[in-house]
């Protein structure tokens, strides 16, 4: 709940939101005693709305599968402005060493030359009945290459720091979008300043705090694991038998991120975009027109017919 120090109304908000618009003047509301005590840093928005709705209208404009209805607004520019909120979405910034154990194989290629008898017979006659060109019968050879692995075994250990892997923590934003939308370049985060949330909505984590470092650990071995077989996995194929990781985790900072999110209307059905704040990059899908995929369906069965008259085969020719 917030005291709204421009008109002096009392404006209720979600718990988990530390800054907000007063409903009556849209003053900016920060909770500032709130989010000073959660929140490390926040990364600024670079890209203006002006420029955010550009990328909107873009994304869906593009797009030859959306429905005309929502392609025509975007290509006249008709989009609304309010479509599109700016938010500062809570992440958890861990950074990590990741060392590990390991054994596997590793292949190297080579190649060696085969001679093989390969079987030559007459031709079968056209439908004519006759062949204008008849080889004589009898066995021959031809000559092919084959590639053959030679497998090594290979023991060792491995280590890697992690600066700066994010993780969402935020309900609204799935994981999957949140992965999507980076990178975001934390270089540019400040130390923690109410100013720097005023006139966003800014939301503290809405995910339990065990599930984000258990989904942390987990990336985390995976991208251990690709760093694994590109930098210390040698030959031309590879294969690990065992891999013990041991994920040590330094630092741990919450910080709010800049994300544009906008909300398009198609009938009765929201569709949600999200816009990096800093790099511009749309993630989105947009439904596609039944009607065109109708048509383009229609179109295809009609060429298929079209050929099969060409050549004759339609069955009840």
């Amino acid at each position: 709940m917030y005291a709204c120090t421009a008109c002096g109304a009392v404006v209720e908000a979600d718990v988990r939101h530390v800054a907000t618009r007063c409903a009556y003047c849209t003053a900016p509301l920060v909770d500032a005693k709130r989010a000073a005590s959660a929140i490390d840093a926040i990364v600024p928005f670079r890209l203006t709305k002006r420029a955010a709705l550009e990328r909107l209208r873009t994304h869906i404009g593009d797009r030859w599968w959306t429905p005309q209805s929502l392609r025509a607004l975007a290509k006249r520019g008709q989009l609304q402005a309010d479509a599109v909120q700016g938010v500062l979405v809570p992440f958890y910034a861990y950074d990590a060493t990741i060392c590990a154990d390991y054994s596997a194989r590793v292949g190297v290629h080579w190649h060696r030359k085969e001679t093989v008898e390969v079987k030559r017979s007459r031709p079968k006659p056209d439908k004519a009945g006759e062949s204008i060109h008849i080889e004589p019968e009898g066995p021959t050879t031809r000559t092919r290459t084959v590639r053959e692995t030679e497998w090594f075994d290979l023991r060792g250990s491995m280590g890697m720091q992690l600066e700066h892997h994010l993780v969402c923590a935020s309900a609204g934003l799935s994981s999957e979008r949140a992965r999507k939308l980076a990178p975001f370049d934390l270089g540019h985060a400040a130390d923690f300043d109410a100013r720097l949330m005023l006139g966003w909505s800014a939301e503290l984590p809405s995910k339990a705090r065990r599930d984000i470092d258990a989904a942390a650990h987990h990336t985390l071995s995976d991208i251990g694991r690709e760093h694994l077989r590109r930098e210390h996995l040698t030959g031309d194929a590879q294969r690990i038998r065992t891999v013990e990781f041991d994920v040590e985790i330094h630092r741990v900072r919450l910080v709010l991120l800049p994300i544009w999110l906008a909300t398009v209307r198609l009938g009765n059905a929201p569709v949600q975009i999200a816009i990096n704040g800093q790099t511009g990059n749309v993630v989105g899908s947009i439904p596609t027109s039944k009607a065109k995929i109708a048509a383009v369906v229609a179109a295809s069965l009609l060429t298929v017919l079209i050929v099969l008259w060409i050549r004759g085969d339609l069955p009840w020719m």
